[in-house]
């Protein structure tokens, strides 16, 4: 059995291989046996009748398709034996012909080939972020306001008061808004909206704030001032074009509110006895306070610093490489996605996927459709990581994972080690420590990435380097090679 082998357009190998005889003979016998006991053929008990007597009977055709899925399985196993291809998922049988030989035709998807590229001279100026005095007194505020106690009160809402509410909002565009906002007095079935929902809250305890950038929407605060318990309102807002959340920037929303109740917030005197209250008498002082503050500040403004820089030097990685895939690996890409949504609508709105496309008139195949471009640029940036770990040998030690499965325990609470112990065991899962090693190498792999684009990343060595041009060279040759089959089928 010598498979021909043919590379095919859509990053597929087309396997064609003469069965050898023995294994076609092999399966038919078993296939004899098994029918022999269903069959009944006269003369003979059921599983006795010989081979040659349940061939004449049931014929070598209806045989041999008895047979066939065995002989396919062995076949396969072989074929993939015998080249060296590795397959991306499970290859399909597309031709059996049985003339003077059984022939079978295998199609195998690929793995997908990434070239990063000249990727170690990628560069992106890196900016240090800076927390600023302001940004410490907006945070010593936010502070002080979770400090403070309340008492409900009769009078209309100011500002630093805190309204609970019930709210339901839309987002709606321009002319949308306007027609609804003219509807005052219509009542409304908010649980069956089909609008794209902004948010949906019972009971939600807001304080009212002077400052815009910390308000739920700008205005927001603004559009409650004078509210009373019982009073109901209706305004829409929108978004600036350089609002921090991409999503809302230039979007329109409305709100629907109803206020429960206005509560006087009495808020602590900034001094030293509030940082001791704030701290649980761990800060002695207000100056002390403001430092940890601005430390913690700085903390997060680096890890979205980072974050950002990361995902940029990223798109510019995956513009510079090239990717050859087939596309069974686009379509699970896109299962992810619509599972992704799937989850979101059952956590948001109450109903799954299904429903939404009979809802919004289309079919599960436009959906995955939209979606499509979103799958592959996934797929690309999981693509192009998972090279440049390859290349660079980043790897997992067995140590790092015992320490990152010590900090996740670690972190239920230190107070009771027997508890801490005993949930030691679910941690020991393949399942978790496969995620956990994934986690931990998507982290190196994007350290490596931010060293690279700074400047700072270690050297490979003559090995490493030996082992990334041989495979870019292997995406280049294949690549080719491809695009030469793909212009003589044409």
């Amino acid at each position: 059995m010598e498979p021909q082998v043919q590379h095919i357009d859509g990053h597929r190998a087309q396997i064609t291989v003469t069965v050898d005889d023995d294994i076609k003979e092999k399966s038919m016998r078993e296939a004899a046996k098994k029918l022999a006991s269903k069959v009944r053929i006269p003369g003979f008990r059921p599983g006795k009748a010989p081979y040659e007597v349940v061939l004449r009977h049931v014929g070598e055709e209806n045989l041999l398709n008895e047979a066939l899925e065995d002989i396919v399985n062995e076949v396969y196993r072989q074929v993939l034996d015998a080249v060296d291809i590795e397959p991306f998922s499970a290859g399909s049988v597309t031709d059996i012909k049985n003339e003077e030989r059984l022939v079978i035709t295998f199609e195998i998807p690929k793995q997908p080939i990434v070239d990063l590229g000249d990727y170690r001279s990628l560069r992106l100026p890196f900016e240090e972020p800076v927390a600023t005095d302001e940004q410490v007194e907006k945070s010593l505020a936010r502070l002080r306001e979770q400090l403070g106690v309340s008492a409900t009160v009769e009078r209309e809402a100011q500002y630093n008061d805190i309204v609970v509410l019930d709210v339901h909002a839309y987002f709606v565009d321009e002319e949308s808004a306007d027609a609804e906002a003219s509807d005052e007095n219509e009542e409304h079935d908010h649980e069956n909206d089909e609008r794209e929902r902004f948010m949906h809250e019972h009971g939600l305890e807001y304080l009212l704030l002077e400052d815009e950038s910390r308000d739920l929407a700008p205005g927001f605060s603004a559009a409650l001032l004078g509210v009373k318990a019982g009073d109901e309102r209706k305004f829409t807002l929108t978004f600036t074009d350089d609002e921090e959340e991409e999503d809302l920037r230039g979007r329109s929303v409305e709100f629907n509110v109803t206020v429960r109740e206005v509560k006087e917030v009495i808020l602590p005197e900034v001094d030293d006895f509030m940082a001791q209250i704030a701290s649980d008498g761990e800060i002695k002082t207000l100056e002390a306070l403001r430092e940890r503050i601005r430390e913690n500040l700085q903390t997060e403004l680096e890890n979205r610093a980072n974050n950002q820089y990361a995902n940029q030097i990223i798109e510019q990685l995956v513009s510079q490489s090239s990717f050859i895939y087939p596309e069974e690996i686009v379509e699970e890409y896109i299962d992810d996605v619509i599972k992704e949504i799937d989850d979101y609508l059952r956590q948001q709105a109450g109903f799954g996927v299904e429903d939404y496309v009979n809802l919004t008139n289309t079919s599960m195949e436009e959906l995955r459709a939209q979606n499509r471009e979103r799958a592959i640029e996934r797929m690309k940036n999981t693509l192009a990581l998972s090279k440049l770990a390859e290349v660079e040998r980043i790897q997992v030690s067995p140590e790092a994972v015992e320490e990152e499965i010590d900090r996740q325990i670690m972190s239920f609470g230190s107070g009771q080690p027997h508890l801490l112990e005993a949930l030691r065991p679910m941690f020991q899962s393949p399942e978790t420590r496969n995620r956990i090693v994934s986690q931990l190498l998507y982290d190196k792999t994007i350290e490596r990435i931010v060293e690279i684009a700074k400047g700072i990343a270690p050297e490979l060595t003559a090995e490493d380097e030996g082992t990334s041009e041989a495979t870019q060279e292997e995406a280049t040759t294949e690549a080719d090679a491809t695009s030469e089959e793909t212009k003589e089928e044409a």
